[in-house]
Formats: structure tokens, sequence, C-alpha cells
């Protein structure tokens, strides 16, 4: 494994290794190495939940596709705005209130995937206390599709 990023969302800006992958584009990247496709498209996770805590929707609506849709389940109710698109995102985000996030990427091998294809990655939203939220992103195209995810508590110890 190449290890767990934990970093303050603060921190995030639009500087995403997504976009150098030209989804779309003529000369868009066709194939990459597992590992750093999916790094790309945590890092990307990341800079997205950042924009839509600072409440921009004219960002966000570059990279969020207009029908994406936001929800967590908590058991089996799930709850998210009834919008869609990077609006939505906004709302979702700003409800989930998190103070951190996390991701834990593992190492692929010399495996490639492409690059603008169906992507699905983790991210562990981190909550005051020790609440937290799992979030699956899913892409396709280098255009967010939908998040979906479940409230969980988290626990941190030390041997």
């Amino acid at each position: 494994m190449s290890g767990i990023l934990i970093a303050s969302i603060a921190s995030v800006s639009f500087q995403s290794p997504v976009i150098d992958f030209r989804c779309g584009e003529t000369d868009q990247v066709g194939e990459g190495n597992v590992a750093s496709v999916y790094n790309a498209y945590l890092r990307h996770s990341v800079v997205l939940i950042g924009l839509a805590l600072k409440g921009d929707a004219a960002t966000l609506a570059k990279a969020i596709s207009p029908n994406a849709r936001f929800a967590t389940f908590h058991g089996d109710v799930g709850s998210g705005p009834r919008t869609t698109g990077p609006e939505a995102a906004v709302e979702f985000f700003k409800e989930l209130e998190p103070t951190s996030y996390q991701t834990l990427s593992a190492s692929a091998g010399p495996f490639s995937t492409a690059a603008c294809g169906p992507i699905k990655v983790e991210v562990l939203l981190l909550r005051e206390g020790s609440n937290a939220a799992a979030l699956v992103f899913r892409y396709e195209g280098g255009v967010l599709r939908d998040v979906t995810g479940s409230s969980t508590t988290t626990e941190r110890g030390t041997f």
C-alpha cells in the first residue's frame, strides 16, 4: 500500500490531476497506471469537496454532471439533497460538516486502466468527535456522476 493521506480540507485548491487526462478531448489520455489514475481521482475528489465547502458551484459545474446525485445512508434510510448537480454537491458537503478527510490507496502494480473510463474511489470524511462519512465517488469521462456513502464512526488508538 502506498499509504494513508490525512489532511485539512481548508488547504484544497482547484489544481487537479484529473484535468490532465483531458477527458472528452481528441488528445485525451487513453490508459494509465492503475495506482496513478486512482490517486489522481482521489485527489480530485478532495478538490471537489473543498470547492463545495466554499460554495463554488460555478467551478464545480466544470467537473460535476448536472444529474449527479449525493446521498448518505444511515442503515436503510438515505438522506441528501433533492436536487442534483453542483448545487446539490454544495448542499451535501456543507451538511456533512467535515473537518478533515482520509483516503487509502493501494499499489496496483504495472496494470493499466482507462483514465477517462468508469472510476470509483472512496474518501472518508471525518467530522466532529468520532463521526464520519464513508463516501464512494463515481466518475465517468472525468466527470463526477454520483456520491453515495454511509454514516459511520471512527476510533483511533495507539499500540
